[in-house]
C-alpha cells in the first residue's frame, strides 16, 4: 500500500526495499537458490524496456546541457524503475493477488487524491495556469506511479472474473483519470 499511495516517499522507499528483501529471502531460502528471482525477473515483460530506459537517461545525462543536475535525479529514476519491477515480479506468481490489491487500493488513493487536487484547484482564479494533480511528489512522477499501476489494473482485470474484474476495471478507470488529471506529457508519450 505504501509503495503506491505516494502520502510519503519515505514509506514507500520502504515498502520497495520490503518487496525486493522478499524476494532476495526467497532466493537465498529455496533450493533453486538466485535461478528462480533470476528467471521471473527475465520473465517480466517490463525487465528489458525499464533496463534499456536506465541505460539511454544515464547516457542522456552524460551529454546533458547540466550533467550534474541530470544526475541528481538518477536515484528517482532507479526507484520508479525498480518499483515498476518489483510489483510486477511480487503480483504476477500465483497465489498474490493480495499484494495486487494492496498496491492498487493505495494508488486508487492517491488517484484519489490527485483527482480532487485537480477539481479543487479549477474552483479558484487559474491565473493563466492550468492546476495538475501531484498527490504529494512532482506531478510527472505521480502521473508515473499512475501509468503503472493503471498497467497493472489492466494487465489484471483480463484474467479476472466476476467481482474482481469490476473493481480492476474500476481501478483502471480512477487510476487513468488521476494520470489525466497531472497533464504530464512526458509520462502519456512513455505509455
Amino acid at each position: 500500500f505504501a509503495a503506491s499511495c505516494l502520502l510519503s516517499i519515505s514509506a514507500a522507499e520502504a515498502a520497495l526495499m520490503l518487496m525486493l528483501g522478499a524476494i532476495l529471502w526467497k532466493a537465498f531460502t529455496s533450493p533453486e537458490g538466485f535461478a528462480q528471482p533470476l528467471k521471473e525477473f527475465h520473465a517480466n515483460p517490463l525487465a528489458l524496456p525499464l533496463a534499456l530506459y536506465l541505460v539511454a537517461y544515464v547516457f542522456s545525462s552524460i551529454f546533458s546541457v547540466d550533467p550534474r543536475l541530470s544526475f541528481s535525479r538518477l536515484d528517482t529514476e532507479i526507484i520508479k524503475a525498480l518499483s515498476a519491477v518489483l510489483v510486477f515480479s511480487a503480483v504476477a506468481r500465483n497465489g498474490r493477488q493480495k499484494a495486487a490489491a494492496w498496491f492498487l487500493a493505495g494508488a486508487c488513493a492517491a488517484a484519489l487524491l490527485g483527482i480532487w487536487q485537480f477539481a479543487s484547484a479549477l474552483l479558484k482564479p487559474l491565473n493563466g495556469e492550468l492546476p495538475r494533480a501531484w498527490g504529494t511528489m512532482h506531478a510527472v512522477s505521480y502521473a508515473e506511479t499512475m501509468a503503472i499501476a493503471a498497467a497493472l489494473a489492466g494487465a489484471l482485470a483480463g484474467p479476472a472474473e466476476g467481482r474482481s474484474r469490476k473493481l480492476y476495471i474500476a481501478a483502471l478507470v480512477v487510476l487513468t483519470l488521476g494520470f489525466c488529471a497531472s497533464l504530464s506529457r512526458g509520462p502519456a508519450l512513455n505509455l
